[in-house]
């Protein structure tokens, strides 16, 4: 039996968006009170006080018991970030560079001329917010709680920021400057729309060395998505680490886990004319796991995978399916670590399958359980760790979320272009994670979460003409969007936006009559 839901319809019968509480990590501290109003090639750019992110601070976060996903509370991810690899994170890096400044040499050239990977003096949070014309900038600093070995320690004394159009790697030019605080922000306007720009934060030294520099953060000016309508949702699991969110095939549903009124974690259909949930799993265990559905292209099955404990001896993630209405439940996998399941064909399903035992590098594997046949290994390179694969629906090509060895923390998309599984790289991998790829519905773009503009938005990368386009954006902080899906037809994107510790907040619905514009 359906259960109402707290008001959602479709198309033009949609109710108005619902809003979300605006959260910012951490503590107010710091000594960056006050205004500052500077110009700089023409921009004017504003700078204010805002809350420090405190790395401290937040639920424990660690790794999933089977090795190939993290949990997190609140504000989880930074916490485990901050105290194990922080310098690392994509999203910004404070390094030790203690650099003079060749003579002769513009502040930019040294920028683009700084080494990536020498020793961190401290963790900071960069973060940018674009709106039309305009961006917002939120950065924290931190001193390192003890000097390093036999050297002294770096005083921070001002702060840069540089932009750049060209790309992460050059064309770099000054845009604001200004006292080093514990945490600060700033904004910069007469930026032009549908322009992607590129922008670093340097820290120097009263001596005007540079000391530290961020990872670059990119993003795109534009209009906020407009938002047809809302519905709030929980879902218990960090949003980072699965996926969810599937059109029917006709367009009139979503199949989505959710927490159920009982608190436990079940596969839910909502019925977007009807406006009600109704709940299709029934697993009430103390200590399972539920992620990453997917609906099959005839409309007769949900995929998802499931496992009846998340205890690292005993777990056994399969990939299930059962019908729209719960009805034929079995699993269709052997184990032990299956997960991430999308369909090809009405009778075939493409998955992740890890390892209990270390290296555990997941591969891609393809399912024809009609015929009964075995899994076939689709991947053979045993480096690239594989995530949420996504089928092209006119092609049948697949593109994946890769980790590589070389790059702990980011991630970038990649395209198996030919029949022997070779991968190949469709987007930046060195600073950024791209992450819950989902194909346009004419097969010839690809939607895509990324943290590349400071925190997760949903992009659009255009495989004709290899242009790159933000689709969501806000001005307001500590939101996040994930699970970007398009509508079988293509008219509409389905998504889920939350603050905080990301784990409640709406699924959204936005039109987009004319994407890419």
């Amino acid at each position: 039996m359906g259960q109402p839901a707290a008001a959602v319809c479709v198309a033009d019968s949609f109710c108005p968006a619902g809003g979300v509480p605006v959260s910012v990590a951490g503590r107010l501290g710091g000594d960056g009170g006050g205004e500052y109003y500077q110009r700089r090639g023409g921009l004017s750019v504003a700078s204010a006080f805002v809350p420090a992110l405190d790395c401290h601070r937040g639920g424990k976060a660690g790794k999933g018991s089977d090795g190939m996903r993290e949990k997190a509370g609140s504000n989880g991810i930074m916490a485990r970030v901050c105290r194990i690899m922080g310098w690392m994170l994509s999203a910004g890096v404070l390094l030790l560079l203690a650099c003079g400044k060749p003579a002769g040499q513009s502040d930019a050239a040294v920028i683009e001329a700084a080494v990536d990977s020498l020793l961190p003096i401290g963790v900071y949070q960069f973060d940018s917010y674009a709106g039309e014309g305009k961006i917002r900038f939120y950065w924290s600093l931190a001193q390192p709680a003890r000097p390093q070995p036999h050297k002294p320690l770096p005083q921070m004394h001002r702060v840069k920021l540089f932009m750049s159009e060209e790309g992460p790697y050059q064309g770099f030019g000054e845009v604001y400057e200004a006292p080093a605080a514990r945490a600060d922000s700033a904004l910069i306007d007469g930026l032009r729309g549908g322009q992607l720009y590129y922008f670093r934060l340097a820290v120097y030294d009263k001596a005007g060395n540079l000391i530290g520099l961020s990872a670059p953060l990119m993003t795109e000016c534009g209009r906020e998505l407009p938002v047809q309508g809302s519905v709030p949702l929980q879902v218990g699991e960090n949003p980072v680490y699965f996926t969810n969110l599937a059109w029917s095939p006709d367009g009139k549903a979503l199949a989505v886990i959710r927490k159920s009124s009982g608190g436990r974690h079940n596969v839910f259909v909502l019925d977007l004319k009807q406006r009600r949930w109704r709940q299709v799993t029934r697993f009430s265990t103390a200590n399972y796991r539920l992620t990453s559905v997917d609906w099959s292209p005839n409309g007769r099955w949900l995929a998802f995978t499931y496992t009846p404990t998340a205890r690292a001896r005993e777990v056994d993630y399969r990939i299930y399916l059962c019908a729209p209405d719960g009805g034929g439940l079995r699993s269709v996998t052997d184990g032990r670590v299956d997960f991430d399941a999308v369909w090809g064909s009405p009778g075939e399903l493409v998955f992740c399958k890890g390892t209990v035992t270390a290296p555990n590098v997941p591969e891609l594997y393809r399912l024809d359980f009609v015929h009964g046949r075995k899994p076939v290994r689709l991947t053979l390179d045993r480096l690239i760790r594989k995530y949420t694969p996504a089928v092209n629906p006119r092609t049948g090509q697949i593109v994946f979320s890769g980790q590589p060895p070389s790059s702990p923390v980011s991630r970038g998309l990649y395209l198996l272009r030919n029949a022997s599984g070779e991968p190949g790289l469709l987007t930046e991998i060195k600073y950024w994670r791209d992450i819950q790829p989902a194909w346009s519905a004419d097969g010839t773009g690809l939607f895509f979460v990324s943290n590349r503009s400071g925190h997760y938005e949903i992009w659009f990368l255009n495989l004709e003409d290899g242009r790159l386009h933000q689709v969501t954006r806000g001005m307001r902080p500590g939101i996040q969007r994930f699970h970007g899906k398009p509508s079988p037809d293509g008219r509409w994107l389905v998504f889920y936006e939350a603050g905080g510790d990301l784990t409640r907040g709406y699924i959204r619905l936005a039109a987009l009559p004319q994407w890419p514009g």
